[in-house]
């Protein structure tokens, strides 16, 4: 039989989650005051970000965003008309369309990012602390949840190229690592001892 959830994991998540929600509507005002959408903000940072390998088609704009395959196109005319991204046709798959960043686009993301990334700076700890209230019969759970709001977290951090990592002791002694940066976010489980020794 599972324990029941303390409150001070309560506490924990709903820190967590106020820290990420603060995050992205500052995400979204910053976006808003150099005149752009909120959403347009996360097409640039989409494709800046793209894994390597992958190419910058609207089919992999909108699994990025996460957003169906007309609205992705749709997005990508408005931001074409603002001189914020260019298209141009695949040279080895015809039906297929490319979306770049144009020169003026890379402007404003790379002057949102640097904001983005100074707030994330002094925001990381704040996270890393709220965290350490979790316990590990809880962590898959908490995992789960931060998987949603860390989506843009992680787009930033691979937009500018790095990795970020979240150490998260627990009151067992035993540590976690939350990397953010990769694919997707990964659990690393590291010995008491080793928690001890970063401390």
């Amino acid at each position: 039989m599972s324990r029941p959830t303390s409150t001070s994991e309560y506490q924990a998540l709903a820190q967590f989650r106020f820290l990420i929600r603060r995050f992205l509507n500052n995400t979204d005002k910053a976006a808003q005051s150099v005149g752009l959408e909120p959403q347009q903000y996360l097409v640039l940072l989409a494709l800046r970000g793209l894994p390597s390998g992958q190419k910058p088609s609207i089919r992999n704009l909108a699994e990025r965003l996460q957003i169906q395959h007309h609205s992705a196109v749709e997005l990508v005319g408005r931001m074409k008309k603002r001189g914020l991204l260019r298209r141009k046709r695949s040279k080895t798959d015809r039906r297929s369309v490319l979306v770049y960043i144009t020169a003026r686009g890379e402007r404003v993301l790379s002057r949102l990012v640097r904001h983005r990334i100074a707030e994330l700076r002094v925001d990381v700890p704040a996270l890393a602390q709220a965290l350490q209230y979790v316990d590990r019969a809880s962590l898959s759970k908490l995992k789960r949840r931060a998987d949603m709001y860390l989506s843009e977290l992680e787009d930033v951090v691979r937009a500018m190229g790095g990795e970020l990592e979240l150490r998260v002791v627990f009151p067992s002694g035993k540590a976690h690592l939350l990397r953010v940066g990769a694919k997707t976010m990964r659990r690393a489980k590291k010995n008491a001892a080793w928690a001890q020794t970063q401390r």
